[in-house]
């Protein structure tokens, strides 16, 4: 279960324009709460230049998914992937940061790219 791609519509619209030129970074959380239900959560961070020398720090929720199923690097890792891709940003995306948990899950993001 993810949020649909019409979440924030004005989120999407200045991903895809000029203000929004420079890379996104994200920052992913993974847990399992105490009936054994796993949750993954992305969150994207950028700089937008609505004027010339003016930045801003922006920040959003893009996904958050229940993982009916193990959630090892390799399902997180697709998981990412169809977050970002949904969202038109993959090749935006410059780093991710996580937990320990996660740690594996960036290398198997490479397996979509």
């Amino acid at each position: 279960m993810s949020f649909p791609i019409n979440f924030v519509p004005t989120i999407l619209i200045q991903l895809q324009s000029k203000i929004v030129s420079g890379a996104i970074s994200l920052t992913c959380d993974a847990w399992q709460a105490s009936n054994t239900d796993g949750y993954f959560a992305v969150t994207g961070h950028w700089i937008k230049e609505p004027k010339v020398g003016e930045w801003l720090e922006e920040e959003a929720l893009f996904g958050f998914s229940q993982m009916n199923t193990t959630h090892n690097g390799t399902r997180l890792g697709q998981s990412l992937y169809k977050i970002c891709n949904r969202l038109n940003i993959v090749h935006k995306v410059c780093g991710m940061a996580s937990d320990g948990v996660l740690t594996h899950s960036a290398l198997d993001w490479t397996y979509h790219l």
